[in-house]
């Protein structure tokens, strides 16, 4: 057994990073890398994204929503559409729980915020259930018409 994040015990999680701002890629993949995550690709903009899936095949995508050429949300669905596709997080510093519906309406497991605490995005980068239940309550509250901020959900 390896002493890394694995997804079934046998190997290493394999992320990709997408964010436009170097220093937060670079943030991101220390705090994964201590924590026995491989980051085996990094784009700095959506466009770039669906050429890096497809060269270095991860498991997860950590996705920025905000960015120049493309956003977060198109490459988003261009990454879900392939075959075989990673599941993508969705990064944000805007917790607008528009752009989180949007990201996860174009095929994202989930968000993260880019002030998580480092334990936080380690947490999340296998997808836990408690994640998919939570994207679950949450669209069920937007199609009862009676959605709640995001950040209550955390409590």
């Amino acid at each position: 057994m390896s002493d890394g994040v694995t997804m079934d015990d046998s190997r290493l999680v394999r992320v990709m990073l997408v964010d436009d701002d170097a220093l937060m890629r670079t943030l991101l993949a220390r705090i994964l890398n201590a924590q026995g995550v491989q980051v085996v690709a990094q784009a700095s903009d959506g466009d770039e994204v669906t050429s890096g899936v497809l060269a270095h095949r991860p498991d997860v995508v950590l996705m920025d929503l905000r960015m120049a050429r493309m956003n977060g949300i198109e490459a988003t669905a261009q990454v879900r559409a392939l075959a075989n596709p990673p599941g993508v997080i969705a990064l944000t510093s805007f917790d607008t729980e528009s752009a989180i519906l949007d990201a996860i309406a174009a095929g994202a497991a989930g968000f993260l915020e880019k002030d998580a605490a480092p334990e936080e995005i380690v947490e999340k980068v296998p997808m836990p259930l408690s994640l998919a239940k939570r994207i679950v309550d949450l669209l069920n509250r937007r199609n009862a018409g009676d959605a709640e901020s995001i950040s209550s959900d955390s409590s």
